[in-house]
């Protein structure tokens, strides 16, 4: 499964290759169904792989990460960390079941 940060680096330097390789793995191709598993607009996606100084928030990486099945070093101290962590070890990227167990969980924080 490949890391977080071959993901931040490829994104940074501007060369999406890695991005499109997974995009193609998960999605074969679909950006649509890329877009709505990770709870994002084209527009968003496009920002962030365009321009060199964005930095996308929290949130943002970890709906991308959960879409394309990235594992994130989280904290180990915030209900919500916990929640993403145990989904990746559990193989939950949905992100439909993240937010329920997040809501149940962690009172909802993402």
């Amino acid at each position: 499964m490949p890391d977080i940060a071959l993901f931040a680096k490829v994104c940074k330097e501007r060369r999406c290759l890695r991005v499109r390789d997974l995009l193609r793995e998960r999605f074969n191709g679909d950006r649509k169904a890329f877009y709505e598993a990770a709870g994002l607009n084209r527009r968003l996606f496009s920002k962030m792989i365009s321009y060199e100084g964005y930095t996308p928030s929290k949130e943002t990486v970890i709906a991308i990460a959960l879409a394309v099945q990235l594992t994130l070093p989280l904290s180990d101290s915030l209900p919500a960390d916990i929640v993403h962590a145990f989904c990746y070890s559990n193989q939950i990227y949905r992100r439909e079941q993240v937010r329920a167990l997040l809501d149940e969980f962690a009172g909802g924080n993402r």
